[in-house]
């Protein structure tokens, strides 16, 4: 999948996000990447059978974070990803604000 901004500052923004409207600190980095590579891997299957020109680049899926819809679409993904990592006894924390 190609990246509009590197992954690592994809995670960098999100987690800037999260710090500036909650409490956010380093058990909620370790959740937070720990759910961040299935998210991308998810990202990139759902974009992959979408027909919408903005999904792809020069024939390859494409992730663009300042693209309003796909960027709610990583949020949910990672979201989830996060409460389902809590589920398998990961920490409570991050998913009750």
């Amino acid at each position: 999948m190609k990246f509009a901004v590197s992954p690592v500052e994809i995670l960098q923004l999100v987690e800037k996000q999260l710090t500036n409207i909650f409490t956010f600190g380093q058990e909620d980095k370790v959740l937070l990447e720990a759910a961040f590579d299935n998210t991308l891997k998810r990202l990139e299957y759902n974009f992959s059978h979408s027909p919408n020109k903005y999904y792809s680049n020069e024939g390859e899926t494409y992730f663009n974070p300042f693209h309003s819809g796909q960027y709610c679409i990583f949020l949910y993904y990672l979201s989830n990803e996060v409460w389902r990592t809590c589920q398998r006894g990961g920490g409570k924390k991050l998913i009750i604000r």
